[in-house]
């Protein structure tokens, strides 16, 4: 058939997620952000085609995507040793308010408050 549809999305059913992990559906094409566990389905309307691009799953909200005003990546250098399985913060200026480490979802995986930047 041709002419606009309207579809519903929602999450049915999680595995192996953090209860307080945020969830969102990000329409590219309007630019909203919609919070999948809110418990309610996010509700479109399309034109008829393909549009593989349109939505996304991410993990953040619009006001919590990341930026680079909290520190200078040129000034910070962060490293993993493997042999020793420790995580490095070199180069801090004084100490560190907020210690947050993402992983390549932009999932939070570590944070750390209020830290001495010797101790990192």
């Amino acid at each position: 058939s041709s002419g606009d549809h309207g579809f519903e999305i929602e999450i049915s059913d999680m595995e192996n997620m953090p209860e307080d992990q945020e969830i969102y559906l990000r329409d590219n094409l309007t630019g909203d952000y919609f919070d999948l566990r809110n418990g309610q389905p996010y509700s479109f309307i399309s034109a008829q085609g393909m549009f593989n691009d349109r939505l996304e799953i991410v993990f953040q909200s619009e006001s919590t995507t990341l930026g680079t005003d909290e520190a200078t990546a040129k000034e910070n250098y962060v490293y993993y040793d493997r042999d020793e399985n420790r995580l490095y913060a070199k180069q801090l200026n004084g100490d560190v308010t907020r210690f947050t480490l993402y992983n390549i979802r932009g999932q939070s995986i570590m944070e750390l408050q209020d830290v001495d930047g010797t101790a990192l």
